[in-house]
């Protein structure tokens, strides 16, 4: 996982050099940003794969050598201490799958912003299937279903926490 992901990291950064041009630094340093993020939730998604898969590792090595190899036979007690940190382990395995959500979620920002549309977008698509759009009130439908707004609420909050203070309508009437 660390040499695909420092290979990915690495084919990225080749990538972009070769279409960007070194003079525009405004979009180097987003694309550095980009990069930054990347190498920070790759690093989360190894650590948490490297601190859940150990102790699976070490109990099937554990079984392997002492009980396999040298036919070491357990106790009562010990066969139940045994079974219980193997299915522990085993759990903390089979959840790492899921942990990438969680990380991305947790450490991208980017992830964060597209999982909120993406909700909303579901959201609306099943109040209108489902016909629950005329049981809310009608501020959450001004906001869930107008689509100019949509865009705006996210990128305004985005913007006040830069310290810009371009009022959303005004953004609006800049960009069209």
């Amino acid at each position: 996982m660390v040499l695909f992901g420092t290979l990915m990291i690495l084919n990225v950064r080749n990538i972009r050099n070769r279409v960007v041009p070194q003079f525009i630094n405004v979009r180097n340093e987003r694309l550095r940003a980009n990069n930054r993020q990347m190498i920070i939730m790759l690093s989360f998604q190894v650590l948490t794969t490297t601190v859940f898969s150990t102790p699976f590792a070490v109990t099937n090595l554990y079984a392997t050598i002492v009980i396999t190899i040298l036919k070491y036979k357990l106790s009562a007690s010990g066969n139940a201490i045994y079974n219980i940190i193997s299915n522990l382990s085993r759990l903390l395995y089979y959840t790492n799958p899921i942990i990438g959500f969680y990380i991305y979620t947790l450490t991208g920002p980017k992830f964060r912003k597209e999982m909120k549309r993406c909700v909303r977008y579901g959201l609306k698509f099943a109040l209108i299937i489902t016909g629950l759009k005329q049981c809310l009130s009608l501020r959450i439908q001004q906001e869930l279903f107008d689509e100019n707004q949509l865009g705006t609420i996210d990128d305004s909050l985005e913007l006040r926490r830069r310290g810009n203070t371009i009022h959303p309508i005004q953004r609006q009437r800049t960009m069209t």
